[in-house]
């Protein structure tokens, strides 16, 4: 019986909210993405190479089941969020 093993691994993988900001804010601004990983740690990285060259920093990881997990608070300082960056 051959199997997807890709499948199987990715079963294993957990959502996370990773929120970034631009290395030269002057504001609170936070643009959140969300992945699939393993651990924390493999999904700051999957963020971290994704926005490196956008000259943005991973500022917190908040794993699905968190109180605060989706909560997405916008800021009016009329800086672009990522999603137009890109």
């Amino acid at each position: 019986m051959k199997t997807n093993k890709r499948a199987f691994l990715n079963s294993f993988k957990t959502n996370y909210m990773v929120g970034v900001r631009p290395l030269n804010a002057k504001c609170s601004h936070v643009d959140n993405i969300f992945v699939k990983a393993f651990t924390e740690q493999d999904a700051m990285n999957r963020v971290d190479m994704a926005v490196d060259h956008l000259e943005y920093m991973v500022k917190d990881i908040i794993p699905a089941g968190d109180d605060i997990f989706g909560l997405i608070e916008p800021c009016n300082c009329g800086r672009d969020s990522i999603e137009n960056v890109v």
